[in-house]
């Protein structure tokens, strides 16, 4: 100003607190003399994350080999599903990592990525119940509680009895390979063979490996 040289004024937009514009491109344009428009633009960072997550199996290192080969595993964005990837191993911890996920969603927020197991084919964990936490799913392999029932029908071929040979009572003994799981003495009618059924009930169908 001494020497009379006109001062030249420049305008630059800060942040208060660090990130206030993170999500918006700043543009400053006129001049101190005719005045200076700054503009903020609405943009989404690029910035990327990755979502590892781990598949744990709890069935004492597939004893009863009803582990599946394979699962899939669903990535969702909250709301839809954004991945899916088929998961196989040989441990009781299987691995998978998602990369290249965008941070933020189309209004600047954090998404929260979830996760859910979905069967290969029909059937394949059948016998596991399912729990997930963050970003680890657990299998525990868990025994069937299905009852069946067995019948048991009886024919006399006796000509009804005719001789008069045929027990007042007979015993059905019902066996799980070589071991007796239920027994039942019947006594029926001297000449009718339906009085002669029986069925037993609530039987377990699988044994302790679900086979």
């Amino acid at each position: 100003i001494a020497q009379g040289k006109e001062i030249t004024y420049t305008v630059e937009e800060q942040e208060v607190t660090p990130g206030d514009l993170k999500f918006y491109e700043k543009q400053v344009n006129g001049d101190y003399q005719s005045g200076f428009n700054v503009t903020n633009t609405f943009r989404i960072p690029d910035d990327k994350v990755k979502v590892e997550i781990t598949k744990k199996w709890e069935d004492s290192s597939n004893v009863s080999n009803k582990r599946p080969a394979s699962v899939k595993v669903e990535l969702s964005d909250g709301a839809n599903v954004v991945r899916i990837q088929e998961l196989t191993g040989t441990g009781n911890e299987w691995k998978h990592t998602f990369t290249d996920l965008p941070k933020y969603n189309s209004q600047g927020n954090t998404i929260t990525y979830t996760l859910d197991e979905k069967e290969v084919n029909p059937g394949d964990l059948q016998f596991y119940t399912k729990s997930i936490v963050g970003n680890t799913i657990t299998n525990t392999f868990t025994q069937s509680t299905d009852k069946i029932n067995v019948n048991v029908s009886k024919t006399w071929n006796d000509s009804n009895n005719a001789n008069r040979k045929r027990p007042v009572s007979i015993k059905y003994v019902l066996k799980n390979k070589e071991t007796v799981a239920s027994e039942k003495v019947v006594a029926g009618n001297e000449t009718t063979d339906a009085d002669w059924n029986y069925t037993f009930t609530g039987l377990v169908k699988y044994d302790e490996h679900n086979d």
